[in-house]
């Protein structure tokens, strides 16, 4: 699949957006996040991948 990169805030101001992509057949990206309460929320909306500078803090058990 394709995967659409959004600065992360624009994915919690128009969470809308994570599902419409997902619709359309992409994953959805979110970046730079280096916060875990951040990481969590953009997890429980769906997206399929986080990029961050801070992999020790946010990792895979975040999208458990």
């Amino acid at each position: 699949a394709t995967t659409l990169h959004f600065d992360y805030r624009v994915l919690l101001e128009h969470r809308e957006l994570i599902e419409e992509a997902q619709t359309l057949g992409y994953e959805v990206n979110a970046w730079t996040v280096n916060d875990v309460a951040v990481a969590g929320a953009l997890a429980e909306a769906g997206v399929d991948e986080i990029t961050t500078d801070a992999p020790a803090t946010i990792g895979a058990e975040t999208f458990v």
